[in-house]
């Protein structure tokens, strides 16, 4: 057996056999259900894309004009480059150097191995549905050119995995140099100070359609139009060059990886040293410090700090491609007008505080095991069970704020939120938040799970049915009382969401000392994770 394909095998032996550990009874069956439930969660986005497929399809198929071209490259990007980068923030190596000594194993054969696990991360995954959706509805409106649209699709896929690796790598590298980092950040605080909105708004409307230009991923797509029309010698060079591109990002991923390989450290020295500088003292405030700089100095919680803009990076992008094209006197098709309306009518911005929530159920879950090592500590110190439980929700508010704000970033190009945008963003935010933490430390006592340095958080199978019922719950409750309100005086919803908060806050005060009564009696369960 090859390198690459004993490799290939240990990581699919060491999935299920984890998935089966931590499952426990009945797991296979679980990981079937889970699967399930991951399938229709990506199909209604699937479906969305198959549509812009279609419509786009038909459009280039039957004109190739260079505006729908655009509108289809600007897609392919987000796909290809947005997504990935989104990726690498969450990308780990599942094959570390250490495990292997002085095995002599080639770059490529270590990337094959992280293929499989890089596939079935939330953003790759997320991707490779949305191409390989687009793509069907271009192939059923060019089925002449089905053959060449099936290899766009794998070089697209390539493209974005090879740019995940290598993006992932590059962070890696960043984040074990401190100076550079430091100015990094400082480089870009300052020029969101200059630039402000009038700078992103040019990264959308000039920039970003300059990179889209010149993708060549994009320029193989521009080959299937040439090849439609006739010009055989000119798409089957935009064809090679796409597939010469994406074989240079494989072989570049693939060096970047072993070196990325070869130098990652296994212990977070930095954080710790971070941590020992900070005094601790009687009140929960040191407490909360520490929890945000364990979830800062983790790239799975980075990671999370970016998912939400999956969601508003997308919309705003197209929202400024389509009035930039309505501006030109350009007819959009119906997909793409369709969102650019819902970027200027919804409001969006009340939405990214529970988006926000709903992404960190790897958190709000397990909200002791990022101390692990500390937790001896913290448990010795004398700080009251209450105090810790609150620097957990204090700590959460944070974070959940600093990552509703990067999502609402790439929409201030487009609009301001509304006075009643942000009304109800905070009042059904705070809401869920509340709800959430209360449960979050619930089951993060009872079922404490230690997370490593060099890991990311995970829920176990039997735990994951919490955070979806959870949410569906407290969405349920904020829609009823949204609904009751409104039916009783029009346009009162946001009264209603800020009468909830007030309950919802009471009730959990209300519960702290429980909760804190079970953290006292569950010490030994917590310092044994």
């Amino acid at each position: 057996m090859s390198p690459a394909a004993a490799l290939l095998s240990a990581q699919y032996r060491a999935g299920w056999n984890r998935i089966l550990r931590t499952a426990g009874f009945g797991g296979e069956v679980a990981t079937w259900i889970t699967l399930g439930i991951v399938a229709l969660v990506l199909l209604v986005p699937a479906l969305l894309m198959s549509r812009i497929g279609l419509d786009l399809g038909y459009e280039i198929a039957s004109s190739g004009d260079a505006g729908v071209m655009q509108s289809w490259n600007g897609l392919i990007a987000v796909f290809t480059l947005g997504f990935a980068l989104l990726g690498a923030f969450r990308a780990r190596p599942s094959f570390p150097s250490s495990r292997f000594g002085r095995y002599p194993l080639r770059s490529i054969d270590l990337l094959v191995a992280e293929l499989p696990a890089g596939l079935f991360e939330v953003f790759p995954l997320l991707a490779t549905g949305g191409l390989v959706a687009m793509n069907v509805g271009l192939a059923i409106r060019m089925p002449g050119e089905a053959p060449f649209i099936v290899l766009l699709t794998l070089l697209s896929i390539g493209t974005m995995l090879a740019t995940m690796f290598i993006a992932a790598a590059l962070v890696s590298s960043i984040a074990r140099r401190r100076l550079l980092l430091a100015c990094l950040v400082a480089s870009g605080a300052a020029a969101t100070f200059v630039g402000g909105i009038r700078g992103l708004r040019t990264l959308l409307k000039v920039w970003l359609p300059a990179i889209v230009d010149y993708l060549p991923i994009g320029g193989g797509y521009e080959g299937l139009v040439a090849l439609r029309s006739g010009h055989t010698a000119r798409g089957v060079t935009q064809l090679a060059i796409a597939l010469a591109s994406t074989i240079v990002l494989l072989a570049i991923a693939a060096e970047l990886q072993r070196r990325r390989l070869a130098a990652e450290s296994a212990q977070d020295a930095p954080a710790r040293r971070l941590l020992a500088s900070i005094p601790l003292s009687g009140s929960g405030q040191a407490t909360a410090v520490l929890f945000l700089i364990r979830l800062l100095s983790r790239r799975s919680a980075l990671g999370l700090l970016l998912i939400p803009l999956l969601y508003s990076a997308p919309i705003a992008l197209t929202a400024s491609m389509g009035r930039a094209a309505i501006a030109d006197g350009r007819e959009l098709p119906a997909p793409a007008l369709t969102f650019t309306r819902l970027a200027e009518e919804v409001p969006l911005f009340a939405v990214f505080p529970l988006l926000s929530i709903a992404m960190n159920a790897q958190i709000w879950l397990n909200q002791f095991g990022w101390d692990r090592a500390g937790m001896r500590l913290f448990l010795l110190l004398p700080l009251e069970p209450r105090a810790m439980l609150t620097a957990r929700l204090k700590g959460l508010l944070f974070f959940t704020t600093l990552q509703s704000a990067v999502a609402a970033l790439p929409l201030l190009a487009i609009r301001m939120p509304g006075f009643r945008e942000i009304v109800i963003g905070i009042a059904a935010g705070g809401v869920a938040l509340l709800v959430t933490t209360g449960v979050g430390q619930l089951v993060s006592i009872r079922y404490p799970r230690g997370i490593d340095a060099d890991s990311s958080a995970q829920i176990p199978l039997h735990l994951s049915w919490i955070a979806p019922v959870t949410l569906l719950a407290t969405g349920a409750e904020l829609a009823g009382l949204w609904f009751l309100f409104e039916s009783i005086v029009p346009g009162a919803g946001p009264l209603g969401l800020v009468l909830s908060l007030v309950g919802v806050g009471v009730a959990y005060a209300a519960m702290l000392p429980r909760l804190a009564a079970l953290l006292q009696r569950e010490q030994e369960r917590l310092l044994g994770m």
